[in-house]
Parts: C-alpha cells; structure tokens; sequence
C-alpha cells in the first residue's frame, strides 16, 4: 500500500489471490458483520423524487447513549472540519421535497425505465441462479469482456484478472482509487468546476485538493494547460481528468488531452485518473466541438428558440421518455440513482460518419457536422502506465441503481484497489454483473433503427439537449457550449432574482451567490429544480465570483419533463418581461422631472 494511516494498515493475507478467489475465508465473515451493523445504523432511505446524485437529504443519529464525537472516524472528521453542515445537495434536495416541485432537472439520472433488452439480462441472470457471491475483484465473464474490449480501445492487451476489477459504481471506483494511490499530503489537482464527490473521497484518503479553473472564451469551456502545470508540486500525486465533464458538459479534445499528457511526462510520479463514466454521450450537430480542437460557434437567438421550441413540440414522439414513442424506454418514468456506461467495439466507436454533410437544424442554423470523439486518455503515447480508467454502466442504460463500475490500469495499481475491496464489500452485486455481460453485448446490435443501442442514444440524447438549450434562450438563458454529458451550463446573469431570495441567508449558502438565489427562486415559485454551480468551485475561485452567475440543468428526462420545463421558463422570461417594464415605466417618469 502506498499510504500508511494510523492503525489502518491491511495484513499481507488479505492480497488479491484470496479474495479473487472469493476464499478469502475470515474477510467475508469481517465483511458480513460489517454490512449489517452498517445497515442497522442507517435510517431507510428517502423518497426517490428527491434524491440526487449527491445523496439524500436524510442523517444518520448515533445509537442511544453514544457520544458522536466518539464514534466519528478521524477521516470524516477531517472532512466535516473543513466542509461541515448542509451542502448543495441537502438544499436543493429539500426544497424538491418541501416545494413538491413538479419538474426536475437537477437530478443527475434519468427519469425513465431502462430498455427491454435491458431488463431481459436481469431477468436472465437471476432465473440462472447468479444469486451467491462472485470474484471479490470482479465476475470473471464480465472482467474478461472488459479486458476484451478495453484491449481494443487502448490498441493494447488488458488482463482481465490483473488489470480490471469491478465496483460498486463508478463511485466506489474512484472511491478505492485514491484510497489506492494517496498518502497523506498528497495533492491531487481538480480541473473546475468539478463534481463536488471528488473533494471528500480525496480528504477521506489523506490527500489535498488543488484546483486550476477552466477558462471560458467566447462560451466555450478552455483547459489552461499552462496554469496547471504552475499547480503541479513535489507533492501532486494525480490529476482528475472527467471527459465528458460533469458539470459543463465539455468534451476534452486530443489537444488539451496531449497538454495534461505533457505534464505528466514532466513529472514521474504524477498519475492520471481518467473519469470517462459519459464516454458514449458526446454529441454531433448544434454547439459541438471538433476532434481538432476547433469549436462551431452557434449563439441561438431568442425569438428564433421560442418558435423552433413550439414547433418541436409536434416532433417529439421517437425521443426517448416520449409517451408516444415506440420503443418501451422511457414510456412510464420512474426515477433511480447515479453513473454511467461501457459498450461498443472500438472500430465502430471510431468510424468516422458516413457523410459530413451540412445540416441544418430546426431554427435554421447551418452548419457542418464536426467529428468530434471521445479519447481514451491511456491511448496517449506513454499513458497506459499513468492512467487509471474508470466507467461504469448506469447512465447509459438507465440502471443507475445497478451500481456496476470497473476501474483498469495497470498492475501495480490494480493490485492495491484488489487488496482493499474485500475491506469494503465481498463482491459487487453477482446477479448485475452477470446480466451486464449480456447486455454490453446486446448493445453492440441494431437498435431501433440505428446500427447500435449506442448511436440510437446519442441521436434522442443530441435532440433533448437541443430542446432544453432552446427552452434556455428563449427565456433569455444563453448556454455555455458542452459537447457532452447530459447537463447544460445555463448563463443567468442577466435574469433578475427577487431581493427577498437575493439578499437571503440559507445554511448551505450563508453569502448568498446569484446562481442559488436564482435556483431557490425558481424552485420555490416557479416549480422548477435545478442546481447552482458554485458549489463545483472551489472557495477562492467562489470569491472571485467564478459560478456566480452559471446554473444546471439535466436534460436526461422525459420529453414530457422537458416540455414542462420550457412552459415553466417561458413563463418566467414573460414575468421577467413585465418586470423590465414596470422598471423602466417607473423610471422613464423620473427621467423627465431630472
């Protein structure tokens, strides 16, 4: 093990060979016990509608008669010195709750049932009897699928029982990673905004956060390669690259990647954790990036938005989460819980399109269709050895609550994330597993008329998020460009927020920022949730008033949800338009008499 923590070190008998084995004999009973005093601690979860990606807003009480103090372990401590009391999540969950808002675009996962062919592998599985545990390090079919295919995307063999081990969701995979890699100190460099899941798992490991900024030129998201490698330290043990990027959306093109590459040849212990849970939703047409760094840049205007919107509104029926639509995803929504996905072949991912044609989108913008890809950041020359690669398969078939993740890289660290899972959990759920192998296969195949499950999402994905984009503009919210993802960054700069929201106080936000006055505001009066950005800043960048101005929307929901969603902003941007007026009414008068 890389770090040594006061009375945490694991004994030598618990390698990888025992527990890959699922023989690691007293660790199942440790792990067991484990599990259900965990369990009996846990108060039962809260309702699904107001759950997002950062929890619950529920908390734990100690067992009668226990001091907390007592009970809590020094690495939460820690964590709860520097980031104590409600967050982001907690709020915006309650106020969900509170409000009974009915349209819900904070939520980081979709809102509707996973595909037929989905729900058959499960089905599958446990009517095969894959009901005890498996491989502590990952079911052996679905590592050796997994090493199958990665070996196609890096151009290299990956070894299925060395290089691979599968998780508890992409969570617990990055999770085990800087628990893996971290010594107390240790500086791991965040690219912001960042998913806030990050900052805790690198204090809970001993580690500390450094942060560089992403830039924002002409509405596009920048790597500024050169800042980051002003952060780098003697103490910088990794970097967290996430492309596509949770929240902006961003797709990293090979260029920027090469500069992060750059900075990590420069200095030997640096490592890469590549965070690539939305690899298969990066998205062709209307505000993509290029593969070469180039980006088209489209501003949509409002008036033209409001009126494509209402035309689209006839169009909507082969979406996915379409009532009308043919295919079962998405027909009745029920809401899950959090990551992402794995699939198709490596020569099918990197086909270029079968024409580069000019098209021209529903509010008469032409343009031509970008090739833009996602990269595999271990494909980079001299990479492999340098990057830990995590996915995992909930996203993309809205399976959230699966909780299927995988982590690969090469052995020396993979053997450190097997040593301490069976610390964690003896396996991940064996009858999931066993379904996910058939489904990533099943993927592979013609789906609704697109020669993959893969392209078919992408395609209702490209048109969901080109609806929301136009819902935003014409409520006079003008969209930072993402190329990927399932969240756009809305501007909200120019939308004027009640003073009674504005110059309140909540405990989650004490100086209140305009991005979470605006997102109370629209959430208490409004009905509509989404999440303010500042929180994915670090302090000093928060100071500087960098999210200030910036909100979230998901638009991985029902056609229904989203159409809501529009009503909901127009009528917004009509208040915000008698409001001008009222303004300048009051206004011009005094004018005069001056």
């Amino acid at each position: 093990m890389s770090r040594s923590r006061q009375g945490t070190s694991l004994p030598a008998q618990a390698s990888n060979k025992g527990a890959d084995r699922g023989l690691n004999g007293g660790g199942a009973a440790a792990v067991e016990g484990l599990a259900e005093s965990v369990s009996a601690a846990l108060p039962p979860p809260a309702g699904d509608d107001v759950c997002f990606e950062g929890g619950c807003p529920t908390e734990v009480e100690p067992p009668h008669g226990a001091n907390p103090e007592e009970l809590e372990i020094p690495a939460l401590r820690e964590m709860k010195s520097s980031s104590a009391g409600p967050t982001v999540w907690s709020e915006f969950s309650g106020l969900a709750a509170e409000t009974g808002a009915p349209v819900n675009l904070g939520q980081g996962f979709p809102n509707w049932n996973p595909p037929d062919f989905v729900v058959a592998a499960a089905q599958k599985a446990l009517s095969e009897g894959f009901h005890q545990y498996t491989r502590t390090a990952g079911h052996p079919r679905l590592v050796q699928l997994l090493a199958k295919r990665y070996s196609k995307h890096f151009g290299r063999e990956v070894d299925p029982f060395s290089q691979v081990a599968i998780t508890i969701g992409a969570s617990q995979a990055l999770y085990v990673s800087f628990q893996a890699i971290l010594s107390p100190g240790d500086e791991v460099v965040l690219l912001e905004p960042f998913f806030d899941l990050y900052l805790g798992q690198i204090r809970m490991a001993g580690g500390v956060a450094k942060h560089v900024p992403l830039s924002v030129v002409n509405g596009e998201w920048r790597l500024d390669a050169e800042a980051l490698r002003r952060v780098i330290s003697p103490r910088t043990r990794a970097i967290v690259v996430n492309t596509p990027h949770n929240p902006t959306g961003k797709v990293f093109s090979r260029q920027e990647l090469e500069a992060i590459a750059d900075v990590v040849r420069e200095n030997p212990r640096l490592l890469v954790i590549s965070d690539e849970v939305y690899k298969y939703m990066v998205y062709e047409g209307l505000g993509s990036g290029r593969e070469d760094g180039t980006v088209t840049t489209t501003s949509i205007d409002p008036a033209d938005a409001a009126a494509a919107l209402q035309a689209s509104k006839s169009t909507t029926g082969d979406n996915v989460g379409s009532s009308s639509s043919s295919s079962s995803y998405g027909s009745s929504p029920r809401r899950v819980a959090q990551p992402e996905s794995e699939g198709r072949s490596s020569a099918a991912r990197e086909a270029p399109p079968a024409e580069v044609a000019e098209k021209v989108d529903d509010i008469g913008v032409v343009e031509p269709l970008p090739a833009l890809r996602h990269v595999h950041f271990a494909t980079l020359p001299g990479m492999w050895d340098r990057t830990i690669t995590i996915s995992s398969a909930g996203k993309t078939f809205s399976v959230t609550g699966w909780q299927v993740g995988w982590v690969l890289g090469p052995q020396r660290v993979i053997q450190e994330i097997h040593t301490i899972l069976p610390y964690m959990q003896f396996c991940a759920a064996t009858p999931m597993q066993e379904a996910m192998c058939t489904v990533l296969v099943d993927a592979e195949k013609p789906y609704e008329g697109s020669p993959s499950y893969y392209d078919w999402l992408r395609e209702q994905y490209s048109g969901k998020r080109h609806r929301l984009e136009s819902a935003l503009a014409a409520a006079g919210i003008q969209s930072l460009k993402g190329e990927g993802g399932f969240f756009l960054i809305g501007d909200v700069t120019k939308i004027k927020v009640p003073e009674k929201y504005s110059k309140a106080s909540t405990p989650a936000m004490p100086v209140m920022t305009h991005d979470w006055a605006f997102c109370r505001w629209l959430a208490i009066e409004h009905g509509l949730v989404a999440i303010p950005t500042s929180p994915f800043f670090s302090e000093d960048s928060r100071k500087k008033g960098l999210g200030n101005g910036l909100v979230r929307f998901c638009f991985c929901k029902t056609d229904e949800t989203i159409e809501s969603a529009a009503e909901v902003l127009m009528t917004m941007a009509e208040e915000q338009a008698q409001m001008k007026g009222s303004i300048a009414a009051i206004e011009q008068p005094a004018a005069v008499a001056a």
